[in-house]
């Protein structure tokens, strides 16, 4: 069964309803080869660390940069950019009933605002963490030259030191508002599509 062949509201709920298996997370990226087009949004990674020293110390996940790209990259090979249909809400898929928005970046206008439901494609989310730990700028890099120049980052803000973190000297703070709108502003200005 190829998923392709169904209508973009079928395949939506049918993502809606099933759960993502291709987590670059936990699993290599030859996992999920063969598994092409069983799911039209190819869930929605994370990218927590661009720097293998910094995941090793917080995370003791030396090889995450080097996966988790991996992963990502195969993802965006399946389902290709985030697609959103306007006019798919959520009378149409009840469990989907917060309208996507998105900012584009755009060379005429600053910022376009678009609204709809995402029916294909990848979107990435990303914490950003004081002092850039993760490698905010790094990943939006690797995601504008390697991946594709349109793709959709979630530029998370809500970062809080909880349990033995706020005890670590480079995590111990929330990032300010002017860490997290750099991220945002550089990913904008690598033509990236910003979730806000």
């Amino acid at each position: 069964m190829d998923m392709r062949d169904f209508s973009p509201q079928v395949r939506g709920l049918w993502a809606l309803a099933s759960p993502c298996t291709l987590c670059p997370r936990q699993c290599r990226a030859e996992r999920s080869k063969g598994q092409i087009g069983l799911c039209g949004i190819a869930g929605m990674p994370d990218m927590k660390y661009a720097d293998s020293q910094v995941a090793d110390e917080l995370s003791a996940a030396p090889d995450y940069p080097e996966v988790n790209q991996a992963g990502v990259k195969e993802m965006h090979r399946q389902v290709g950019d985030l697609q959103i249909e306007k006019g798919f809400t959520a009378e149409i898929a009840e469990p989907a009933r917060k309208k996507q928005r998105i900012i584009s970046a755009c060379p005429a206008v600053s910022a376009v605002k678009v609204e709809g439901l995402a029916t294909r494609g990848l979107l990435v989310r990303h914490l950003v963490l004081p002092n850039n730990l993760a490698g905010s700028f790094e990943i939006i890099d690797f995601l504008a030259d390697q991946v594709s120049p349109s793709t959709t980052i979630n530029v998370m803000d809500q970062y809080r030191p909880c349990y033995k973190a706020s005890a670590h000297p480079k995590i111990n703070r929330r990032p300010t508002q002017k860490e997290i709108a750099s991220v945002r502003q550089y990913a904008l200005q690598k033509g990236l599509n910003v979730l806000v």
